[in-house]
């Protein structure tokens, strides 16, 4: 479960994002590793990441 959330939370983050932001704001287009280190960086900034 957790290896689905580790890898899952940035594939629809990528997905949503390039989606939505490019066409509305011309803004590029995210990869997948992009996205994983974005989820990282939300994470740590808003409290919500976990080693346990």
């Amino acid at each position: 479960m957790l290896a689905v959330l580790t890898f899952g939370i940035p594939a629809l983050l990528m997905w949503v994002w390039n989606m939505t932001l490019p066409e509305l704001f011309g803004w590029p287009r995210l990869h997948y590793w992009q996205a994983f280190r974005l989820e990282l960086i939300s994470a740590l900034l808003f409290g919500t990441f976990r080693l346990w």
